[in-house]
């Protein structure tokens, strides 16, 4: 009966240790090389930065458009003045009898103006009318998302390459630890066949020192690989955004890719300069920067806005304005902005701007 119980006990640890191994396998990720780079371009951590710069830049552009658009302000103060502010006036602006004591013509007194408290409130609404800048900076907007769009792109792009090379680096240190491995396995077998030919007296203890040599320096270099290998495997999980912790494994082999690259030939887009990320990325730049020289010369137009404003005031000798009567103001009207001379400030940004579209160009 004891017998029967422990055979079951054993059983059941074995069973539970198994279990726990198919845990600890389901927990470790296997990625091909193509599932390494499509999880890159999700989740590695300069393509989120650049999914945050396109966002930024589409919000931009709204930011420009509403420069455009009617603008209101509110504004509300509520003042209580310690010391009212004194003017002086002459005296004889006041009958005899209420000169101080001792005044003289021709003297000068301080009065207040105003009272103890007041308060305001105002509404304002603005709307540009002409403004050359405006127009132009919706078309940079538009280019800026572009080229922002295009950065996203140009760092995909980085990104792959980044961890494709760090496979092939991961995968070429992993074949490295494994030959290694093999090679002391192969010298450890001599090593043992050497001690037992010195037992037999057919080898010199020489050539068991040498063989012992042999095989230590063998083990180190297992161990510089296996470092190698787990640098390799540590830049690779960077590269594609994973955690520091999370365990995973290569699934494709250095041979099996090596001959996908000889069998698949130069991409077609390589051969087209417009399909070229970093060709359009020029293009791009070089559109911002003939936008950035129409802005500089629209500098010589002028501006013009209209505007309203509503404003109420109130005045009393106490904290409690409400009770007392409130005085109203309104204006509307046409700004208009003129630039007329500038000692020759424009020109000069005219002409930077011409050479940085130039140089553009020539880029």
């Amino acid at each position: 009966m004891c017998l029967f119980i422990r055979r079951r006990f054993v059983v059941l640890v074995m069973f539970s240790l198994f279990l726990i191994s198919l845990d600890a396998q389901e927990g470790v990720k296997s990625f091909t090389l193509q599932e390494a780079l499509d999880h890159a371009s999700e989740n590695a951590y300069q393509k989120i930065s650049s999914d945050f710069d396109v966002a930024s830049a589409k919000k931009k552009v709204w930011e420009t458009i509403a420069t455009g658009l009617p603008q209101v302000d509110f504004s509300s103060q509520y003042n209580h003045s310690l010391d009212l502010a004194k003017s002086l006036l002459p005296i004889e602006f006041f009958p005899e009898e209420n000169w101080p004591s001792g005044a003289q013509p021709g003297d000068k007194i301080p009065v207040a103006f105003g009272t103890s408290y007041d308060a305001n409130f105002a509404v304002g609404v603005s709307q540009l009318i002409f403004d050359g800048s405006y127009f132009v900076g919706i078309q940079a907007t538009r280019v800026f998302l572009e080229l922002t769009e295009q950065q996203q792109r140009k760092t995909e792009v980085e990104i792959r390459n980044g961890v494709a090379q760090a496979y092939f680096i991961a995968l070429s240190a992993r074949e490295n630890r494994y030959a290694f491995t093999e090679l002391l396995k192969v010298n450890e077998e001599i090593l043992r066949e050497t001690r037992a030919q010195f037992s037999s007296g057919f080898v010199e203890s020489m050539d068991v020192s040498q063989m012992e040599l042999l095989v230590n320096d063998s083990r180190k270099r297992l161990m510089e690989v296996s470092r190698n290998e787990e640098v390799a495997l540590a830049v690779l999980r960077f590269s594609m955004g994973l955690n520091p912790t999370d365990e995973f494994v290569l699934s494709d082999s250095l041979t099996y890719l090596s001959g996908r690259i000889i069998a698949g030939g130069m991409p077609m887009e390589i051969l087209v300069p417009d399909m070229h990320v970093d060709y359009q990325l020029a293009m791009s730049n070089e559109e911002s920067q003939r936008l950035f020289l129409k802005n500089e010369r629209v500098q010589y137009l002028p501006k013009i806005s209209a505007f309203y404003n509503y404003q109420k005031m109130g005045f009393a000798d106490d904290w409690n304005l409400f009770d007392e009567k409130w005085h109203k103001a309104q204006m509307v009207g046409v700004k208009i902005s003129v630039p007329i001379f500038s000692s020759g400030m424009r020109y000069a940004r005219v002409q930077q701007q011409k050479l940085s579209y130039q140089k553009s160009q020539n880029e």
